[in-house]
């Protein structure tokens, strides 16, 4: 009888320490050793553009990964113990291979074959995080991209124990596939392999078998929207350029791009055009952070997909607001799932005015506890109460939650836009729904909000504390009105905006952990309360927008 889905997902959990102390002996990294090819049989394209910047600072001994920096002159990343999980993964990636190559100097590729033979010689047999799934895919499909970068002119010692890795972490790949679990994001490991199968071999019985998962992957992972279960624009970008490598893969052999792959390419890339702000960057959503815009230009020009910026992604639950110069995205979704990454953010919304961000979230940048930080509901612009999580973000594990309902309707008239939503995530706690409708003028110059707690049960009725948060970017400078209840805000590249609200506004210190340059001092506007024993609290502010 065949397992269940949820069985089987028990039965790998269960299964999978035992693999892994059997991955550490000598006789399982004899077994990974073989006959090792000299070249592979195609290189696939890395449609990364690569930052030269940012290889200067890896040469140098600057390793910047999470936004989380760490100085090591003359010694490679992998011998850093004090940096965090996330860290760790990022530098074991081997995305940052195509920066080295972006310089076109002879310098940065002997620098990047020396990191690469430094981590050849650390990692001989398995490791658990070095050798972990989705790292380990992320590895083969950026070493198979830059081969040529790395081998051409080198010696014939780092050739062979180039390929000779290759080869084994590829064999090994292959045979942890029963292993793959939730905790860790699956995309990368089935990429892997297709790439790996196909540069190596060609189109080999385990290449089409390959395929197969990696399209019924996709099927189950990527929503209709574009979205995925992280509900995170980084991980979606970063799935949409190894989705590319493989279709580069699959290009070069003369193998037709499988309709199901091609439609997934076009779907997140259409879905992450909903993301941009004016900046071309990402709103930090999810533990997702701004990233570059060249970066997330060349990403989606690769993808050659056509089609207008969607106002809404209804399976990832995210609206976007677009008026004038002035720019609004709302998070109204609710997680499948809650893992480490989980951020409790619901309601929350950032806002931008042309280039300028203004209203952000905290982001989760700067090592493990930054990134336990900006997780909280605190660390995001929405309604908190009583100071507590939305969503209950316990490390116990993964788990579904099932008990969170949401709710959310965008109309729009005449060019005006108006969101309104409600989640439930303060209910059982407190007996409180949380209800937010936002509303943006047809000019962009009008931006209305209205936050309300309405009682669920007598529970409701107890005077509760609460917080409407709008944390600033640190590049907006902020002052509190004489009458207390409206603050003006400055933007760097000119105007600005003027906060009234219908109780007094406090300003208080914030943090900045959305972009890479890790942690960051800012600001953030408050407006506190208590709920009413009536059963219904209801809260106005406004934003108008002056120019220049």
């Amino acid at each position: 009888m065949a397992l269940s889905g949820s069985s089987a997902g028990v039965a790998r959990r269960l299964a999978k320490p035992i693999a892994e102390r059997a991955f550490t002996t000598r006789l399982y990294a004899r077994s990974l050793k073989g006959e090792a090819p000299t070249s592979l049989r195609c290189e696939p394209l890395d449609p990364a553009p690569g930052d030269p910047d940012f290889a200067n600072a890896l040469f140098q001994g600057r390793y910047v990964f999470g936004g989380e920096q760490k100085s090591a002159l003359n010694e490679p990343p992998w011998n850093l113990q004090d940096a965090s999980e996330a860290w760790h993964v990022e530098a074991n990636s081997f995305e940052w291979l195509a920066d080295f190559r972006a310089t076109e100097a002879e310098t940065a590729r002997l620098r990047a074959r020396e990191l690469v033979r430094s981590w050849i010689d650390l990692n001989e047999k398995w490791q658990p995080l070095s050798w972990r799934t989705d790292v380990l895919g992320r590895r083969l499909v950026w070493w198979a991209c830059h081969a040529g970068f790395l081998c051409d002119g080198a010696e014939p010692t780092f050739r062979r124990n180039f390929f000779g890795s290759f080869a084994a972490q590829a064999r090994h790949l292959n045979r942890s596939a029963g292993f793959l679990i939730d905790d860790v994001w699956n995309l990368p490991a089935f990429v892997g392999r297709v790439v790996a199968e196909g540069a190596l071999f060609g189109k080999t019985k385990r290449f089409v078998t390959d395929m197969q998962s990696l399209q019924e992957l996709i099927s189950q992972e990527v929503a209709p929207d574009g979205t995925l279960p992280s509900r995170n624009a980084e991980v979606a970008l970063n799935s949409l350029r190894l989705l590319l490598a493989a279709n580069s893969v699959i290009e070069r052999l003369n193998i037709e791009l499988p309709s199901t792959v091609a439609d997934t390419i076009k779907r997140i890339a259409l879905g992450l055009k909903c993301f941009r702000h004016g900046d071309g960057r990402f709103g930090v959503f999810n533990a997702g952070n701004e990233s570059d815009r060249g970066y997330i230009d060349a990403i989606l020009a690769a993808s050659k997909a056509r089609g207008a910026t969607p106002s809404a992604l209804p399976q990832g639950g995210f609206h976007r607001m677009s008026a004038g110069r002035t720019l609004l995205l709302l998070d109204v979704g609710k997680p499948e799932q809650i893992h480490p990454t989980t951020h409790a953010g619901l309601a929350s919304f950032e806002l931008s005015v042309g280039r300028d961000r203004v209203i952000v979230n905290c982001g989760s940048n700067g090592g493990g506890q930054w990134r336990k930080a900006g997780r909280a509901t605190a660390a995001h612009s929405t309604l908190v109460v009583s100071d507590t999580n939305s969503i209950d973000l316990s490390d116990r594990g993964t788990k579904t939650e099932t008990n969170l309902s949401i709710h959310s309707e965008h109309r729009e008239e005449a060019g005006n836009a108006l969101i309104e939503s409600w989640h439930d995530g303060y209910v059982t706690r407190f007996g409180l729904r949380h209800g937010r409708a936002i509303y943006l003028s047809a000019d962009g110059s009008q931006i209305r909000g209205e936050d309300s707690l309405t009682a669920v049960g007598e529970k409701g009725r107890n005077a509760q504390p609460f917080a409407i948060r709008f944390h600033l970017h640190p590049q907006v400078n902020t002052s509190i009105a004489a009458d207390g209840v409206s603050a003006l805000l400055r933007l760097p590249h000119g105007g600005g905006l003027q906060l009234r609200s219908s109780t007094k506004i406090a300003l208080e210190e914030s943090i900045y952990l959305g972009s890479s340059e890790g942690v960051r001092g800012s600001q953030q506007l408050v407006i506190h309360g208590h709920t009413e024993p009536a059963g219904q609290t209801i809260l106005k502010w406004a934003f108008t927008v002056y120019s220049r």
